[in-house]
């Protein structure tokens, strides 16, 4: 635990280079019971670097790494050889919590993070604050509950590519998701309320996607960058936009793609760039 006074203005850093955290007990900061907490109560910044080790918490709530402030930023970094397990219910491997809207947070993730039952995920952003995501080729997130990513109510940019397990949950605000090359994704993506974007690359490994709904925004557009893939259509919902872009080869397998009703009538529907193809299956 490293833990700012209510009224300074200084940051909070926890370094972890290596060696083991182990916790147990309910996680209301108070019990101090999560893995590496970094809290800061003034107006300073929390900052969590985990460039080795482990992190493994086994009680109700209790999360393996958590960044907290109330008007700062929050900034979490874990190295490819790094890992944070929180096992308990509700309980995440990562939550970054910038309490202000008017802050920032930005996690970038390349090592392991499992997280607990109930409400627990692999990342948890609780957070009206804007922010970034970023999960490099070597990381692996996942949870107990099927949550992989839980996000707040902020505007938010997740860019993988790494391996996803579990539900992509974006909730409010107007996200952003990417899908890169080398990528593997399970689960739904729920992208909520808010005008939401999802690119899908070539080489970025959809197939055991169940649902890709782009919520209850009115210009929420999902775009296919290059690569052939058999889709099933009726997995695509709730999206005003489909673009397939050069090089993309797109066979729907299903019928059942419903698009359009966007506020900008020049860019709803489905739209099929020049070198793209569209093959699709009849009723």
């Amino acid at each position: 635990l490293a833990q700012s006074d209510p009224l300074s203005k200084g940051n909070v850093t926890i370094n972890q280079s290596g060696g083991s955290v182990t916790t147990s007990g309910t996680g209301e900061r108070q019990q101090l019971s999560h893995g590496i907490l970094a809290e800061a109560t003034g107006s300073g910044n929390s900052t969590i670097n985990q460039s080795g080790g482990t992190v493994s918490t086994t009680g109700n709530g209790s999360h393996g790494l958590y960044g907290y402030s109330i008007s700062g930023d929050v900034n979490i970094n874990q190295g490819a050889t790094a890992s944070a397990q929180a096992s308990g219910e509700n309980a995440s491997a990562l939550v970054a919590e910038a309490v202000s809207p008017e802050q920032r947070y930005a996690i970038k993730a390349a090592g392991t993070l499992i997280g607990g039952s109930g409400q627990g995920a692999g990342i948890r952003t609780s957070t009206q604050a804007n922010g970034s995501l970023e999960l490099g080729a070597t990381a692996k997130v996942s949870a107990a509950s099927g949550i992989a990513i839980l996000d707040g109510s902020g505007n938010s940019t997740i860019t993988s590519a790494g391996t996803i397990t579990g539900d992509i949950l974006t909730n409010a605000g107007d996200d952003q998701l990417n899908l890169l090359a080398g990528s593997v994704t399970n689960g739904s993506v729920i992208m909520g309320k808010g005008d939401d974007r999802a690119t899908i690359e070539d080489g970025a490994d959809i197939t055991r996607v169940s649902l890709f709904d782009g919520g209850e925004g009115v210009n929420d557009s999902l775009s296919f960058a290059g690569g052939e893939r058999n889709i099933a259509a009726d997995s695509l919902q709730n999206w005003e936009t489909v673009v397939l872009d050069a090089g993309a080869r797109i066979n729907f397998d299903s019928p059942g793609l419903s698009v359009g009703s966007s506020d900008n009538a020049t860019e709803r529907g489905l739209i099929i760039n020049q070198g793209a193809t569209l093959r699709a299956r009849q009723s």
